[in-house]
Formats: C-alpha cells, structure tokens, sequence
C-alpha cells in the first residue's frame, strides 16, 4: 500500500512539474507577444516624440512672441 502512495506521490508530483514549467513558458511567450503588440501599435515612437519637442519649441516661441508684443503694445512711460 505505500508503495502506492509513493507511486501515486511521484506521478503527480512530475505531472505538476511539467505543469509548471509549461505555464512559465506560457507567461514568457505572453510577455513577448505585449512586447510585440507594443511596437506594432507604435512602429514609429521616435515621430512622437519629434512632434512633442516641436510642439513644445512652437509654444516657447509663442511665449516669447507675446511678450514682445505685449511691451510694444504697451511702452514704458
């Protein structure tokens, strides 16, 4: 009857083992495949970037355009 049991114990135990190793290799293939998904919504991150530093220069020069114009309009005096 031990026998058995140890028997039993063994399987099940190597049966959880392959389990586990195959859900870890599951969660891999899913961390790669986000990855994947990330770049393909994304292909070209480095325009975006680009964009935003324009944006960010055009709005500084605007600034600085409205207080020039801003003192003109209203002279010290």
């Amino acid at each position: 009857m031990l026998q058995w049991v140890y028997s039993k114990v063994q399987y099940f135990s190597e049966y959880l083992s392959k389990w586990d190793d195959t859900l870890n290799k599951d969660f891999e293939d899913k961390d790669q495949i986000e990855k994947f998904i990330k770049q393909l919504e994304s292909p070209f991150g480095f325009f975006e970037q680009l964009r935003t530093e324009t944006l960010e220069a055009e709005s500084e020069v605007e600034e600085a355009a409205g207080a020039v114009l801003g003192n003109q309009q209203n002279p010290p005096g």
